[in-house]
């Protein structure tokens, strides 16, 4: 037996028994319509409301970051496919704060990703008819692409990348890769080595182009402009860690204490990765006798708006809820980005940052956003720090000096303006895909 068959063959047991699961699973689960009863079933292929009858687009994102990704560019897609019928587009996430992403961007059509499993996935590709199906960034799935391969559907990813780490994984699986890379229709790279690394895990290079970040994009379109999370008080200045992890709040936290010990009306805002933490989070917040707040927990009147009305009493205040980041942002002194101080996420987007014209202040782990890097420290606009000693001594920085910040991310917003474009570039690769699909199923009719 063949490396690949037998990996092809380990697979498709794997799959099966991570139906059986999910199927024993949802069984015994009691309330029908639960949020968790609903991920169970879409992740069984069962969408609320079944995949489209009609011409459909899936396009999928694996989170939050690639959610913002996914409603970009179908926005983008339906406005190049305006005058031609409008297919419905579809985006699947794994995550509940990816779905929740999606849905706060205005998307109608979102689901949990299917497991990548034959029986899961046929009667969805059934429906209807398929035209196109996108994956963002790096979510490779080889049953998926094999089957649409076969089916004759076009497939593409978007804002490809492979990280250096992720290359290391990948070659020990290629034979399983392979196969449903070989088939894809179009590969819209975000870099050229993103590109080359994917034509060594079997891509044709012909279906390859180098279309950029379209991250890049967002961040100086002008849309991450939002009202203030918090009433702002100059008086009593703001600081955001944004996006951290586990272990990450502590290190803000300690820098925090420093800094209110210079400055007692100090208040921080603290937004982890994943909401469902902030429990937790508030829990690690109180235990160093800081007044906490959640924000689901605040009144209306107690958060921001227009009319900035009385700030509630908190010192800390724990952002339990997704889409509020860049409001966060707007309301900051100073800020921070975590997924940064350990070895696995590999750093987090750091353009949201400085698209609210503020300096980048991460860890030094930040192999997930290397070319945000380059450019953040030719504009000398990131500052990188390892521990709560040095975090506080770029906040005080910061706080002291806030022209300088300023001026820093205006630097690196004339670099990134310059490099808009990939989300045009990519829609015109992609466009054609869905007009050559559509015509040959006319003509069929």
């Amino acid at each position: 037996m063949s490396v690949a068959a037998a990996m092809s063959g380990l697979y498709r047991g794997l799959g099966a028994a991570a139906v059986a699961g999910l199927r024993a699973a949802v069984a015994v689960t009691r309330d029908a319509n639960s949020q968790r009863s609903v991920r169970l079933r879409e992740r069984l292929g069962r969408w609320q409301g079944g995949a489209p009858q009609g011409d459909w687009v899936w396009v999928h994102a694996a989170s939050v970051g690639e959610a913002k990704l996914a409603a970009a560019l179908v926005a983008a897609l339906g406005r190049d496919l305006d005058a031609r019928p409008a297919p419905t587009f579809v985006v699947t996430c794994q995550t509940p704060t990816g779905c929740r992403t999606a849905r706060d961007a205005g998307l109608a059509n979102v689901h949990y990703f299917p497991l990548d499993s034959r029986p899961v996935l046929m009667p969805l590709l059934v429906s209807g008819r398929l035209l196109l199906y996108v994956s963002i960034e790096t979510e490779l799935w080889p049953t998926l692409l094999v089957e649409l391969a076969r089916a004759g559907v076009a497939t593409a990813i978007a804002n490809a990348r492979i990280s250096a780490a992720s290359m290391s994984r990948y070659r020990w699986v290629r034979a399983l890769f392979a196969p449903g890379l070989a088939g894809l229709s179009a590969v819209c790279a975000r870099d050229a080595t993103s590109a080359a690394r994917l034509e060594m895990l079997g891509v044709a290079g012909a279906v390859t182009t180098v279309t950029g970040d379209i991250k890049f994009d967002l961040v100086t379109s002008g849309e991450q402009i939002r009202k203030p999370l918090v009433a702002i008080d100059r008086a009593r200045p703001l600081l955001v860690a944004a996006s951290t992890h586990e272990g990450e709040e502590e290190v803000a936290l300690d820098a925090f204490s420093q800094l209110r010990r210079e400055t007692p009306g100090l208040r921080l805002a603290l937004v982890p990765r994943h909401p469902q933490r902030g429990i937790q989070v508030a829990a690690a917040s109180a235990s160093r006798g800081l007044a906490v707040a959640l924000w689901s927990g605040l009144r209306e009147g107690q958060r921001g708006g227009s009319d900035l009305q009385a700030e509630a009493d908190w010192d800390v205040l724990v952002v339990d809820r997704i889409g509020l980041l860049i409001d966060a942002l707007a309301t900051a002194s100073a800020a921070f980005v975590g997924g940064s101080l350990g070895r696995g996420p590999g750093g987090h987007n750091l353009l949201e940052v400085v698209g609210q014209h503020l300096r980048v202040i991460t860890g030094p782990f930040l192999h997930n956003v290397t070319e945000q890097v380059q450019l953040l420290e030719e504009a000398a606009a990131i500052v990188v720090v390892r521990d709560a000693d040095q975090l506080a001594r770029a906040w005080r920085e910061e706080l002291a000096d806030p022209q300088a910040s300023r001026a820093a991310a205006d630097r690196a917003l004339v670099a990134l303006a310059a490099r808009r474009g990939a989300l045009a570039r990519t829609v015109a690769v992609l466009a054609p895909l869905v007009c050559a699909a559509q015509r040959a199923g006319g003509a069929r009719r």
